[in-house]
This record gives C-alpha cells, sequence and structure tokens, in this order.
C-alpha cells in the first residue's frame, strides 16, 4: 500500500490529521428524475423484472399468490426507504452505508458492511452483463426469429448465448458503461434515464397490449402459432397438461399456497428494496440534504416500479391465465422460446416490427442495470481513500467530467473478470440469493446505526432533516427497528426456504458472508496500521462527516 496519502509536514502534525481535502471535487448535478430513474432500476428495471424475476418468483414458488407476495413487501420496502432516506438527508455523501456506520457506529463495522453491499454489487454487475446477454438479447433475438419464421435470428441466439461469446459481450457492454460513466456523471444519468424511459415505454406497451387483449383471443392466437411448432390444436391446453403430469398444483384447483406465498416474498422484496440505493451517489444529488428529496427519489422509483409490477401479474394472470403462465414459466410451453411478456405481445399482435421494437426497449434495461449498479461500486474504494485507507490516487476527480476516473477504471478491470467467473457459474435464482442476502447484511447494520444515531452521533442527528418527530415519536429509531425485525425474518426466509431459491445448502451462503465481513475489518486495521507506521492517525477521520 505506497502512497497512502499523508499531508506533507512535521510528524506531530501528521499524527493528528489523516490525508482529508476539504472538498471532494465532486458535483451536485444529478437532478430529481435521473435519481428517480436510478433508484427504479437499482434492484431491476420493469422490463427484465417483468420477464425475469417473476418468472422464476413462479418457477421457485409454484401456487404462490405473487399479487399478494409483492403488495407485502412494500411493507418492507417503505419502511427501508425511510431509514435511508433520513440517514441520506443527514449525510448527504458518498458512500452510502459506509459514511453512516462508520460515523455513527465505529469504522471496522462499516467496512464489514461496505465490503459485503459493495461485493455484492460488483458481482451483480458481472452477473447482469452475463444474463443480459443470456437471459435477455439471446432470448429476443429468439423470439424474433420465431414469430417471423426465421432461422438466421434463431442461429444468432444460440451462438451468443454460448458461455464465451456471453463473457465477451456482456464485458463490451461494461467497458462501454465505465466509459461513460467517466465522461460525467451528469451525461451518465441523463443517458441512463433515456435508456430507462425506453425500457419502462416497452414494457407499458406491453402491458397495454395485454390488457386489451381478452382470454379467449389470446389461446386462439397462441394455439394458432404455436401449432406448426407443437403439432398440436390446441398448444394451450397441452402446456398446463404437461406442468400437472409434472408435478405443478395450479392454485385454481387447489387454492394458493399460503407457504410459498410467505417464501415468495423473499423475492419480491428483494426486487423492490433496492432503490434506496440513490444514497450512495448522495453527494452528487441536487438537493440531497433534504428530506422530501431524499423520500421523494427513493419512494417514487421503489414503489413506482413496484405498483406497476403489481398491475402487470394481474394482467398478465386474467389475459393469459395463472395455469399457462406457471407452466410455461417453469418450461413447459412446447415452443423452443423464452416465454417473455414481448413474446407473447408479438404472438397476440402477429406483428414481426412491433417484436423487434420490444425487444430493442426490453434489451435498453440491460446497461442502465449494470451502470446503477456499477456506481455504487465505483464510489466505494473513493470514499475509503478520502478517509485515509486506500492511496490517494483514488481520490482523484476529473475537473471537467467531475467523476473519480481512476476508481471508474478500477472497478471496470475488476467487472470484467467477474464477467469471466459469472459467464461459467450457477444459476440466475443462486446468484440472485446471494447478492441479496449480502444486502440484507447491510441493511441491517445500517439500520441498527438508525436506532443508535441519537445516541451515538447525537451532534450530526440535532437539527438535522434526520430528526423528524411525528406524534412526538422519533421517526428514525422507530423505523429503525422496523427494519431490523424485517430483514432478519427475510433472512429466516431465506434459511427456510433455501432450496426454493436456489441455495443447496446453507454452510456456503452463510461462509461467503462472514468472509467477506471479516475481509472487511481486517483490511480497516491492515490500513489504519500502515498509517499509523507514518505517524498519522485515520481514526480522526471519522469524527467528522466525510467532505463535500
Amino acid at each position: 500500500m505506497a502512497d497512502m496519502g499523508v499531508n506533507q509536514g512535521t510528524a506531530a502534525q501528521a499524527k493528528t490529521a489523516p490525508f482529508v481535502r476539504k472538498a471532494t471535487g465532486l458535483v451536485r448535478e444529478l437532478p430529481l428524475l435521473d435519481m428517480v430513474t436510478y433508484n427504479a432500476a437499482v434492484a431491476s428495471p420493469i422490463g427484465t423484472a417483468l420477464a425475469l424475476s417473476l418468472f422464476f418468483a413462479f418457477a421457485a414458488f409454484p401456487g404462490a399468490n405473487l399479487v399478494v407476495a409483492l403488495i407485502v413487501a412494500f411493507i418492507g420496502v417503505v419502511i427501508t426507504i425511510f431509514v435511508f432516506a433520513l440517514l441520506s438527508s443527514a449525510m448527504p455523501r458518498i458512500g452510502g452505508d459506509y459514511a453512516f456506520i462508520s460515523r455513527i457506529i465505529n469504522p471496522p463495522l462499516a467496512l464489514a458492511s461496505n465490503f459485503c453491499y459493495l461485493a455484492g454489487a460488483l458481482l451483480a454487475v458481472a452477473w447482469i452483463a452475463v444474463i443480459g446477454v443470456k437471459l435477455v438479447l439471446a432470448p429476443a433475438l429468439a423470439i424474433v426469429g420465431t414469430l417471423n419464421n426465421d432461422s438466421n435470428w434463431i442461429n444468432a441466439s444460440n451462438t451468443v448465448a454460448q458461455n464465451g461469446w456471453a463473457f465477451v459481450i456482456g464485458s463490451v457492454i461494461v467497458i462501454a458503461t465505465g466509459a461513460v460513466a467517466v465522461a460525467g456523471t451528469k451525461l451518465a444519468g441523463r443517458v441512463m434515464s433515456i435508456f430507462y424511459l425506453i425500457s419502462l415505454g416497452g414494457a407499458v406497451v406491453t402491458l397495454a397490449i395485454l390488457a386489451f387483449t381478452s382470454h379467449d383471443t389470446f389461446v386462439s392466437h397462441l394455439n394458432a402459432f404455436s401449432q406448426p411448432f407443437t403439432h398440436t390444436a390446441d398448444t394451450y391446453g397441452a402446456t398446463i397438461a404437461a406442468g400437472k403430469k409434472a408435478g405443478l398444483v395450479y392454485p385454481d384447483q387447489t387454492g394458493y399456497s399460503f407457504g410459498n406465498t410467505i417464501g415468495a416474498i423473499f423475492i419480491t422484496y428483494g426486487i423492490t428494496v433496492s432503490s434506496y440505493a440513490g444514497c450512495y451517489l448522495a453527494g452528487e444529488m441536487k438537493g440531497a440534504g433534504k428530506r422530501s428529496r431524499q423520500l421523494a427519489s427513493m419512494l417514487i422509483g421503489g414503489l413506482g416500479q413496484g405498483f406497476l409490477l403489481v398491475l402487470s401479474v394481474i394482467v398478465f394472470l386474467n389475459t393469459m391465465g395463472l395455469d399457462f403462465f406457471a407452466a410455461a414459466s417453469n418450461g413447459y410451453y412446447g415452443v423452443a422460446v423464452a416465454p417473455y411478456s414481448n413474446f407473447f405481445v408479438g404472438v397476440v399482435a402477429g406483428n414481426t416490427a412491433l417484436a423487434i421494437v420490444l425487444a430493442v426497449a426490453f434489451a435498453c434495461a440491460i446497461p442502465i442495470w449494470i451502470y446503477v449498479n456499477a456506481a455504487i461500486v465505483y464510489r466505494g474504494p473513493f470514499a475509503w481513500a478520502f478517509d485515509g485507507l486506500l492511496p490517494r490516487a483514488l481520490t482523484i476527480v476529473n475537473p471537467r467530467t467531475h467523476t473519480p476516473v481512476v476508481a471508474i477504471t478500477i472497478v471496470t478491470v475488476l467487472c470484467v473478470a467477474a464477467c469471466a467467473w459469472a459467464a461459467f457459474s450457477v444459476s440466475f435464482l443462486t446468484l440472485f440469493s446471494y447478492l441479496v442476502l449480502l444486502g440484507f447484511f447491510t441493511i441491517i447494520v445500517v439500520s441498527i446505526a438508525a436506532i443508535v444515531m441519537p445516541w451515538r452521533a447525537p451532534d450530526i442527528y440535532r437539527g438535522s432533516p434526520a430528526e423528524w418527530r411525528v406524534m412526538g415519536l422519533q421517526v428514525l429509531p422507530v423505523v429503525g427497528v422496523l427494519s431490523v425485525i424485517w430483514n432478519v425474518a427475510m433472512v429466516v426466509l431465506a434459511i427456510v426456504f433455501h432450496t426454493n431459491v436456489g441455495l443447496p445448502d446453507l454452510v456456503h451462503p452463510i461462509g461467503v458472508l462472514a468472509g467477506i465481513a471479516i475481509a472487511g475489518v481486517v483490511f480497516y486495521y491492515v490500513a489504519r496500521a500502515v498509517q499509523q507506521s507514518r505517524n498519522v492517525d485515520v481514526s480522526l477521520a471519522f469524527k467528522a462527516i466525510p467532505p463535500e
């Protein structure tokens, strides 16, 4: 750990003054719209949430009532958002959980939490890049080829779905995303907002077409389209029958499964909760020190997308029928194509051009999804370096673009390396569960920080937007307690339903979580020891809010 950023001067001066500049060089230039779309896209943009997450939820928890699971999940989403929004308005700096925990509790725990969250976000970038090719781009090509009866599209789909191509194409997208990030946070925010709105537009068109299609019309079009592939006049009925023969239990025959509905909350909460992640960019958000602005950006982004998911599920089940939707999600539809909503819209509309447009809108979700997760990781090393825990080079900010160029470059290289792993790794659901569990650990520790902030950091709390009372009660500690209870319950769900969510055993995920957290603690003490050998007391950096 060469040049750790020690101030020039005498040893006595250095002992009391670790390297901390008066300003980060970052600029508050992200408007509310960009923060709303950022927060909405962190877990998954609406198109990919519909096509991927909900289909996997149906497969993992047969018979679950996903409408109920989504609505119940909103309780936890709102509680968690209040915790992060209040803390972020009191400390509107970059770093998210690292900034909160290091100033309220202590730096070692902050590094344990931040290591877990950044590890999850970094792996998410690689995972999204690869599944973006395998489960978005390849199926989109296959859908167009199938609808148009064109083998060239299908051959292209089979080619790009191969592990090697998934790695190459995914890495190119990651590098391109890093290049946009280097070009400027304001530019990146605007570009990603445009991509998100295109993706959202495709999802809304999909929803509207299915909403105005009767169930009988859907069945008629599906059977007519599918017959050349399945060689049966009733593919709809054959799909349901195949699922039943394989052991699927349909709710219209036995009722919804209460147990699986409870278990499905783990997934529905996991795909909607991350709308608090804009706090990691709070140092670059306009009006970040306002409680109302933080709440608006997170609540609109999270609940807005969540309610659209609920509406979409209701429409899909009404038009397609729950039995068919569940059977198709479990792989019993006889046509060799991903049973995504945009495919069924192409079947209903009988319009290849529309299918291509929707495929493009669907694919637009991937760069956004990558960027919003990568942006979190870019700022982690930057924040650590600002507190003297990493070399000063990581704090370099381009004066023209206002971006931490060195940090972005290093993280991009790490993400490309992770893409190689993700291209040949385990299933979508297993990785999803690992990433969510890493995030839950951070949420729980941040919630504990919210509980103790009035007593552990009174100078920061008093007079800040976080000091909010309703009917005499301090809101922050109350939502902190509720958040701990809720998120511990989500971890319990992961344990009880671990096989459903793709975790064959509990030893490995617990070991991974503990190992990463311990690595964060060790990192802090090693960095502090190195600085102490240079007569620098890094602990002093944590006695005040980080600079803007």
